[in-house]
């Protein structure tokens, strides 16, 4: 039993190293409110280090306006989507409304990781 769980430990602080050293890419993905779109790690698995909704800045999803609208949804993208190969979001569907009368957007950030386990 202890040699189980030390070498789940080991295992994990390499997997931690490894990220930490080479640093898997990071990858971003824009989602606008209506839209529906798949995050894939292929093999991998996600995991999500920040995501935002609303709107910061113009020209995206259809719109000119731009505001100071935002909110942090990591912890409820990372809910649906940490641990796994996809992930599907629609960004409407999830979220509550920062700024209503504002067309908004959801970006994440996000790594591939390969898991020992």
């Amino acid at each position: 039993m202890k040699f189980s769980m030390m070498l789940d430990i080991c295992l994990f602080a390499t997997m931690i190293y490894l990220s930490a050293e080479q640093g898997p890419p990071r990858l971003a993905i824009e989602i606008c409110e209506n839209e529906q779109a798949t995050i894939r790690c292929g093999g991998e698995r996600i995991l999500v280090e920040s995501a935002r909704y609303g709107q910061t800045r113009g020209n995206r999803c259809g719109t000119e306006a731009y505001g100071d609208c935002e909110r942090n949804v990591t912890n409820i993208v990372k809910g649906l989507c940490n641990n796994k190969a996809t992930c599907q979001i629609q960004p409407v569907q999830l979220f509550a409304d920062p700024c209503p009368g504002t067309v908004k957007y959801a970006k994440v950030v996000y790594v591939c990781l390969f898991w020992l386990f």
